[in-house]
């Protein structure tokens, strides 16, 4: 079954080779709003979200609640625990679970991605001497581009960057996925460079540019500036860039290794997941042939990037990064809450080729941040269901054909 499954695997991944180019608050509250959603298979009381306050029951005369805190209150807590002498990163972690404020986003995240340490006094130093370090490994690696073994990737990130609409007329940026991406492929040679990989930069990039200037992303994808950045401002930024999307890659290594088991691995658990959460639409891809590796190979090579507007997939990584392996475990519940959002327009889809048409454009364009509150809450179900006994997750009758 492993080597069956294997290589079906190559076979599709070589296939879809070229169509990367295609373009593709408060949880009880939002649970409410999800309940036509999803059924509670097993009756389990609904867990807390990690940073989520508990509505007070109250009879139909009373309004008491708990809300969430302000805006202002929020970005207060952040900066409490940010400049405090020792940033206690399980309590940031868990403020961050349900969003992070835009203006303190960058240094949260750095802070979330062991790049800054949790000790305010050595943040300079520490900062000035990544950034150093980067600069010298850039000049040591990205000269051997031109040499025949860092030719071959260096091509295919020009390639597959050419094709990304945010770096459409901006030379700057293009330079920077180019250095990060052809660095980091030579630095892991055990992983080097795959398709999709580029993606993942695009996040990091957006928000660690707003500690400089404005951004903003026009219809056609094109990223906008309110002011051209410094030289020392451009290498500051793709250093950054550079270890932060380092470290994230560290916690899905197995995913882009050859043959990409991390990516077979969570596409099986997403298949399995379904078949025991909603039945029915596991049954209705099924009947029409739709296996799971047609529409979510991308959904996990690409961590949904190709399948969300980018404010949404920030605030998706606000709590990817706060939730303990959020890029690799939790992901593959999101996922799941995902493909459900969609299952009233799947199910009235009854062919392989109306399924698969919708599945790989689904119409996410006018989601909102409350949108993926909703998926979250959905997600955090569905880990505290399964996330302690794996088991029940296994693939005996959701294999990839």
């Amino acid at each position: 079954m492993v080597s069956k499954n294997s290589n079906s695997f190559s076979v599709y991944e070589t296939s879809v080779e070229d169509v990367w180019e295609a373009d593709d608050e408060e949880f009880l509250s939002l649970i409410s709003k999800a309940g036509n959603l999803s059924r509670n298979p097993t009756g389990t009381p609904r867990t807390l979200m990690p940073g989520r306050v508990v509505r007070l029951e109250t009879n139909s005369d009373s309004s008491l609640s708990l809300a969430q805190p302000s805006v202002e209150r929020r970005i207060e807590q952040f900066n409490s625990l940010i400049n405090s002498p020792f940033t206690d990163l399980t309590i940031l972690r868990k403020l961050s679970w349900s969003g992070i404020p835009q203006a303190i986003r960058p240094v949260t995240w750095k802070l979330l991605c062991d790049y800054l340490p949790a000790s305010s006094d050595r943040r300079s130093s520490i900062l000035e001497k990544k950034r150093k370090q980067y600069r010298d490994l850039n000049d040591q690696f990205f000269n051997l581009r031109n040499g025949h073994d860092g030719a071959e990737i260096f091509k295919q990130v020009q390639k597959d960057l050419i094709r990304m609409p945010m770096l459409q007329n901006r030379q700057d940026l293009f330079g920077l996925f180019e250095r990060v991406l052809f660095n980091w492929s030579i630095r892991h040679p055990g992983s080097s460079y795959v398709q999709g990989i580029n993606d993942l930069l695009t996040p990091f990039s957006v928000v660690f540019l707003s500690e400089y200037v404005k951004t903003e992303m026009n219809s056609s994808g094109e990223l906008k500036l309110s002011a051209p950045l410094t030289g020392e401002q451009m290498q500051n930024l793709e250093a950054d860039v550079f270890w932060c999307v380092s470290r994230l890659l560290d916690t899905i290594q197995d995913s882009y290794t050859f043959a990409q088991p991390g990516i077979q691995n969570n596409i099986n658990k997403l298949s399995s997941l379904i078949e025991r959460v909603d039945n029915e639409l596991h049954k209705h891809l099924m009947l029409h042939k739709v296996e799971y590796l047609q529409f979510s190979f991308r959904w996990m090579n690409n961590l949904l990037i190709r399948e969300l507007p980018l404010r949404c997939i920030i605030r998706l990584w606000d709590t990817y990064m706060a939730e303990p392996e959020g890029f690799s475990q939790f992901h593959v519940y999101v996922c799941a809450a995902f493909l459900l959002r969609f299952k009233d327009d799947l199910m009235r889809q009854n062919d392989f080729h109306g399924l698969l048409v919708y599945l790989q454009a689904l119409p996410t364009h006018r989601w909102t941040n409350d949108d993926i509150e909703l998926v979250l809450a959905l997600a955090y179900q569905y880990k505290s269901l399964f996330s302690q006994a794996p088991k029940h997750l296994d693939y005996q009758k959701s294999d990839i054909q």
